[in-house]
């Protein structure tokens, strides 16, 4: 049993390291799949839901992203603070959170780079 958690855990990290390779390439959309992927395989891994919201926030898709980072939050509540502090550096992105109505932020740049701070949590 326990060999089978870390085969998940294995897969679904190797998933999520692909992500982040797509993610810094530019390839936000090959991202999200391989995001998508790693928490198919294994989904108590809370840095591929964050970083799975970061990528869906940047195609403008706030409400996936939104509940990517509620169950990455769940999963490790101390990720709570870690959005916020993303959130006031992307105030258009916090304005669509807070304010749904406000319309789809553009991508960005402070985001995708606090993301990527997901990439080695374990």
């Amino acid at each position: 049993m326990e060999r089978d958690q870390e085969r998940f855990e294995s897969e679904g990290m190797r998933h999520f390291q692909r992500g982040l390779d797509l993610e810094a390439a530019g390839r936000v959309s090959e991202a999200i799949a391989a995001y998508q992927e790693a928490v198919r395989v294994c989904p108590v891994l809370p840095q591929a839901h964050f970083n799975l919201g970061v990528a869906l926030a940047m195609q403008g898709q706030t409400d996936e992203a939104i509940r990517a980072w509620q169950r990455a939050v769940w999963l490790k509540p101390e990720y709570m603070n870690d959005l916020m502090e993303a959130l006031d550096l992307d105030h258009e992105l916090r304005e669509t959170v807070v304010n749904p109505g406000y319309g789809s932020p553009p991508p960005s740049r402070h985001l995708s780079l606090f993301g990527m701070k997901h990439g080695g949590i374990a």
